[in-house]
């Protein structure tokens, strides 16, 4: 026995709109940029964040070791040595009161 009424789909009344600019629900961001928007620091651009981060994961491998962090991000000791201090990441690049 067929229906001779087609049924109407059942849909709740109220659907909340996750993505509403009211509300105070922000997507998350994945990938690299959501991940650099974190890390960032004042006044610093993404591919500076980009750096400092790349350069601390290899000196974190290495244990601190620049020669070996130079050799797994294919750069030369120099601009390893360069990045470093750019970056203040040795206790002797910083300057006093910073």
């Amino acid at each position: 026995m067929a229906l001779k009424y087609a049924r109407a789909p059942i849909v709740p009344k109220f659907r909340p709109q996750i993505y509403a600019s009211d509300t105070a629900y922000d997507p998350p961001e994945f990938g690299l940029l959501g991940y650099l928007e974190k890390m960032h620091l004042t006044g610093e651009t993404p591919m500076e964040t980009a750096k400092r981060c790349i350069v601390n994961e290899a000196l974190t491998r290495t244990h601190g070791k620049q020669k070996e962090a130079a050799r797994i991000l294919r750069i030369s000791d120099r601009v390893m040595n360069y990045w470093c201090a750019d970056l203040q990441l040795r206790p002797k690049d910083r300057k006093k009161g910073d």
